[in-house]
């Protein structure tokens, strides 16, 4: 039996009197992808930062492995925390480009106070890199490669649940069609939770096992991945669907 890792229950988060997400409810289920799909400004990252812990609700439950967030201890907001890491779009801004890779590795489990159940030789192999690359700089990376060790850093805190924020946005298509390979063989070998968020529809369609489709600061839209892309109920999803031919990675 598949468990619920993460559920949003009638989650709200407004900035001043500006409502930005009004009422998501959703669940990802453990070993799964959920691909959330929405047109800028819809609330996506505001979402994410909510699960990250960098943004606090306005309103509604996040629970964790059936337990509310909220009435965690102090030591087990940090264990949630540690448990959610984040892929960004950018990989270039998100690395220190003053630190050699092995610095760059070693560092989210060294503030957390634990050691990462993986070494760095073993970060590097997961993510198609080679051992010897740990004593490189990110400046001399291509982009993918780069895309590769922040994914390396965010498995170094060794977390439940992995969100990428469009991390495929800024590559050049082959680079798209080796990472998402690399989502796949990381998910399946290593069993791990993703949340997707991305304009990139083909890759939804190819990595997601269930799509959510927000519009507006709601969930316009949820179901499996195939019940989405052929049969669409709402007229929103028809026309982004429409909007953005699938191109077959």
């Amino acid at each position: 039996m598949i468990e619920l890792l993460i559920e949003l229950l009638e989650v709200q988060k407004s900035f001043g009197s500006c409502a930005v997400l009004r009422g998501i409810s959703l669940s990802i289920k453990t070993g799964t992808t959920l691909g959330l799909i929405g047109e800028s400004g819809s609330g996506k990252t505001t979402l994410a930062h909510l699960l990250l812990g960098r943004e606090s609700l306005t309103g509604g439950q996040i629970l964790f492995e059936g337990r509310d967030v909220a009435s965690f201890s102090a030591k087990e907001k940090k264990t949630f925390q540690h448990a959610v890491q984040m892929v960004f779009q950018n990989p270039y801004s998100s690395l220190n480009s003053r630190m050699q890779i092995w610095q760059i590795l070693e560092e989210p489990p060294r503030v957390q106070g634990r050691k990462s159940k993986y070494s760095i030789a073993e970060l590097l192999t997961i993510v198609g890199l080679k051992p010897e690359d740990a004593w490189r700089y990110p400046h001399q990376f291509s982009g993918g490669e780069l895309q590769r060790i922040a994914i390396a850093r965010a498995l170094a805190a060794s977390p439940r649940l992995l969100i990428f924020d469009e991390p495929l946005a800024s590559l050049d298509l082959p680079a798209q069609v080796e990472l998402i390979t690399l989502f796949q063989k990381i998910q399946r070998e290593l069993g791990m939770t993703f949340f997707f968020i991305s304009h990139q529809l083909p890759a939804i369609k190819l990595l997601a096992t269930e799509v959510a489709i927000l519009k507006d600061g709601k969930i316009e839209e949820m179901g499996m991945t195939t019940e989405i892309f052929t049969r669409p109920h709402s007229d929103y999803t028809r026309m982004l669907l429409k909007a953005t031919p699938l191109i077959a990675f």
